[in-house]
C-alpha cells in the first residue's frame, strides 16, 4: 500500500518536474495538480495506508481556492473505502506479528476487528521473540561449552600439561 503512495508520489514529481522544464511556473503547477487530482484514490491510498483522515488538510492547506468543490467529498469516500481495508482482522494480525501496534486510526466501528487481529498478532510475535531468544541463548551456551572442552583438550586447561 505504501508502495502505491510512493508511486503516486515519484509520478506527481515526474509530471511537476516535466512542467518546470517547459517554463510553467510553480502556482500554475500547484493549480494542475490541485484541480485534476483523483481525490478519491488519494483518499483510498491513505486510508489503506493506516494515515489518518487528516491528510486531507495538506491537500487543503498546499491548493487552497484551487481545490475543487468535490475534492473533499471524494477522498472521503476513498478514505472510508481504504480505512475499511485496512481496519480489519487479517490486517491487525499482521500488523502484530510485524510488531506495529496502534489501532487509533481505525474508527470505533471497525476497531474491535482490527484490534483483536493486533492482539493476536502481537502475542504471537512475543512467543517468536522469546524462542528466537531461547534458540540464542541455547547456542551461545553450546559454544561456551564447546570452546572450554577445546580448551581442555589442548593441554589449555588445569591438569593439561
Amino acid at each position: 500500500m505504501k508502495m502505491n503512495i510512493t508511486l503516486a508520489l515519484i509520478s506527481s514529481a515526474a509530471l511537476l518536474a516535466g512542467c518546470q522544464s517547459n517554463g510553467v511556473s510553480t502556482s500554475e503547477k500547484t493549480v494542475f495538480k490541485c484541480m485534476s487530482g483523483n481525490y478519491n484514490n488519494l483518499g483510498y491510498e491513505v486510508g489503506t495506508s493506516g494515515l489518518s483522515v487528516r491528510e486531507f488538510n495538506r491537500y487543503t492547506a498546499e491548493c487552497g481556492e484551487q481545490l475543487p468543490a468535490h475534492a473533499k467529498k471524494d477522498y472521503i469516500a476513498g478514505f472510508r473505502k481504504g480505512i475499511a481495508e485496512y481496519c480489519n482482522y487479517d490486517n491487525g494480525l499482521k500488523l502484530g506479528q510485524e510488531g506495529i501496534a496502534d489501532s487509533s486510526v481505525c474508527p470505533l466501528e471497525l476497531r474491535e476487528g482490527f484490534q483483536l487481529g493486533l492482539n493476536q498478532g502481537l502475542a504471537e510475535k512475543r512467543v517468536q521473540d522469546h524462542y528466537k531468544k531461547e534458540l540464542e541463548r541455547e547456542e551461545r551456551r553450546k559454544l561456551t561449552i564447546e570452546s572450554q572442552a577445546g580448551m581442555g583438550a589442548s593441554g589449555g586447561g588445569p591438569g593439561g600439561g
